[in-house]
């Protein structure tokens, strides 16, 4: 069963450029990773703090094991340029 994983992230305002030069840089990796299907970021058009990252996985435990291609200390990089903690969850289609 495929699966989709929606991360949420919110960039303090000064530092919105910053966090999407960020969320780019670590896409090709993600793609790259083992059970990643696809990989993409979108911009709020009505609020350009909030990002968020729309992947397509072949299971859930595909992407546990591919979010660990980014390394913890790259993580820490992240966490100032956010207003608040990133929110993720997982999705799949509706079987009926």
């Amino acid at each position: 069963m495929h699966v989709t994983r929606i991360n949420r992230f919110y960039a303090t305002p000064h530092l919105a450029e910053d966090l999407h030069a960020f969320l780019t840089s670590v896409l090709p990796a993600l793609r790259q990773a083992p059970g990643c299907t696809s990989a993409q970021l979108l911009r709020g058009k009505d609020d350009p703090n909030e990002f968020v990252i729309i992947e397509q996985w072949t299971s859930i435990a595909a992407h546990k094991s591919g979010a660990q291609i980014i390394p913890p200390e790259q993580f820490s990089v992240i966490l100032p340029m956010l207003s608040r903690p990133p929110a993720g969850a997982y999705y799949t289609a509706d079987p009926a």
